[in-house]
């Protein structure tokens, strides 16, 4: 009679790798995006469209008329300028618009996360 062998990789734990995380974390990022920010910046009328925004000067878009205090701001939107402007936009700089942030620092990591997958 032959017996079953039974398969013991399933109990072995496995590492799960950085980028996997990294994609679980925009995935997340997205579906707050779509919740809390989608609506200004979907369409790119109120807000602008966030397409190449990580690393991309501020103020930029040529297709969005910008408030004179971001534009004055000046600089780069890198992961620590996104971060600070999630957290308080009108602390970050005085004299914008936008009334929105994020409440948790890790709500601003998803967030960022996914806006670095929008190219």
């Amino acid at each position: 009679m032959i017996k079953p062998i039974l398969a013991v990789a399933a109990l072995v734990p496995v590492a799960t790798p950085a980028f996997a995380q990294d994609d679980d974390l925009a995935l997340e990022g997205r579906l707050i995006f779509e919740k809390t920010c989608k609506v200004c910046h979907g369409a790119g009328v109120l807000a602008p469209n966030l397409t190449g925004v990580a690393g991309r000067p501020m103020a930029a878009r040529p297709d969005f008329a910008y408030s004179d205090a971001l534009k004055a701001k000046g600089g780069v939107w890198t992961d620590d300028n996104l971060k600070s402007w999630l957290s308080g936009p009108r602390t970050f700089v005085p004299g914008v618009k936008m009334p929105i942030s994020l409440p948790t620092a890790h709500e601003r990591e998803a967030v960022i996360a996914y806006l670095h997958t929008l190219k």
